[in-house]
């Protein structure tokens, strides 16, 4: 709503150059967009001040249910009140059609409602384990590990074409930092690569000619793992 034509002009310009806006009606005074806005049916109002009759904040604090309102004026000492009123924006002219667009975006935004929860990223699997041997810090990248078998305080790991390492940890201390999804506990003194398990018996599993035992506490979690890993049956 803008009494001023040239002004009015640059509004239908600017309007005309969004999509997301349609323009429904212009008014060049108060009075006549009272019974306008009345109906209902306005999403945004964009709002002179200083007009014949009635001014543009006098409007406003007649409407028992505004739109968004953005005020378009050359006055700047009325932005305080104009925000006390709720106004989506404040635009002192002349203004850009950037600046004009900014404004709309902030009512956009309000009507597409708070943005979807970003899911949380996929935990980034480590690709080696750094732990202590003796008085050093080894490296032991987890797909050459075959199996973990637990020593007391100490864990003695095997790895594919190596022989066994040890090191000072307990078997729970080191499962913990291995991913849950590739690595699992069959007994008390073991945890296996569920890539590297051959075959699967019932009470044990075979892995590069070993076999280890199998643990009842532990059996059916692990039958269960490896499902997951078996390909789908055909037919």
């Amino acid at each position: 709503m803008e009494d001023e034509e040239l002004a009015q002009n640059i509004l239908v310009k600017f309007i005309a150059a969004i999509d997301t806006l349609a323009l429904l009606h212009t008014c060049n005074n108060a009075l006549e967009a009272l019974p306008f806005l009345q109906r209902g049916n306005v999403d945004l109002l964009f709002l002179d001040i200083n007009m014949p009759v009635l001014n543009g904040l006098d409007l406003l604090r007649s409407l028992p249910h505004p739109p968004h309102v953005i005020i378009t004026t050359a006055y700047s000492e009325y932005a305080l009140l104009g925000y006390e009123l709720a106004v989506t924006d404040y635009l002192l002219k002349p203004f850009a059609f950037e600046r004009f667009l900014k404004a709309v975006n902030r009512v956009v935004a309000h009507h597409a409602g708070p943005p979807a929860p970003t899911p949380p990223p996929a935990p980034v699997e480590p690709a080696a384990l750094f732990l202590k041997s003796g008085k050093h810090i080894r490296q032991f990248q987890l797909a050459t590990l075959t199996h973990l078998e637990g020593w007391g305080n100490y864990v003695r790991l095997h790895v594919q074409g190596q022989r066994p390492v040890l090191v000072h940890e307990t078997l729970t201390a080191v499962l913990a930092l291995l991913p849950a999804q590739r690595f699992v506990r069959i007994h008390k003194s073991y945890v296996v690569a569920l890539d590297k398990i051959d075959r699967l018996a019932a009470n044990a599993v075979h892995l590069g000619g070993v076999a280890l035992p199998v643990g009842n506490t532990y059996k059916q979690a692990l039958h269960q793992d490896f499902a997951k890993r078996m390909p789908p049956n055909e037919g």
